[in-house]
């Protein structure tokens, strides 16, 4: 509930960069993209002295120190995710969205139109939020993440998904059993850069 943004220097600790001061409203999933740029998934919880609440995604810039990029619905509050969400910055330039408590994800183009847009269908009930499809996050890897290469026995740089489809018994004899749960977080770790 800060509504900030730090970086922290890891060799001392100190702070580097404090920003979202008056800017942000509850912000989540704070990514370092591929340009150094921080991308935020801004939830608008009672947002900016505006009467209705509604999300965004911004991308600051540490080193101008200043929004550089973003998205936002129009009207505003067509994206809006009280809490819960993420944005990432790809490599092709889109963004990919995640309005958590709608259970909605989308892929964004840099001008801003929608590439495609997938709703969870799946629901599960809670005491605390009753009948919901929230999801939290969601991240895209690319056909040469070594997770999936991995997985798949795909070891060598030229072989490709479409090799999947031609050899399908890849399929059902991966090299590697699934990862667990700890290598599973110690790759979110390190792709947040720790």
């Amino acid at each position: 509930r800060t509504s900030l943004v730090f970086i922290i220097d890891k060799s001392n600790g100190k702070i580097k960069l404090r920003w979202g001061k008056d800017e942000l409203s509850q912000q989540n999933c704070a990514t370092v993209a591929g340009n150094g740029n921080i991308v935020i998934f801004d939830n608008g919880w009672q947002t900016y002295g505006e009467g209705q609440g509604y999300s965004r995604v911004v991308e600051f810039s540490p080193a101008e120190n200043k929004v550089v990029g973003g998205y936002e619905e129009d009207p505003p509050h067509f994206l809006f995710s009280s809490f819960l969400g993420s944005a990432q910055k790809l490599p092709n330039d889109n963004t990919l969205i995640v309005e958590g408590t709608t259970g909605r994800m989308m892929e964004v183009n840099n001008r801003g139109a929608m590439v495609w847009e997938y709703v969870n269908p799946h629901t599960c009930t809670s005491e605390k939020f009753g009948e919901n499809r929230y999801i939290f996050s969601a991240r895209r890897y690319g056909l040469d993440y070594i997770g999936l290469r991995k997985f798949y026995g795909l070891e060598k740089d030229w072989m490709m998904w479409a090799d999947l489809e031609t050899n399908k018994s890849l399929k059902s004899t991966p090299v590697e059993s699934e990862p667990s749960e700890e290598d599973m977080i110690r790759s979110r770790l390190e792709v947040l850069g720790y």
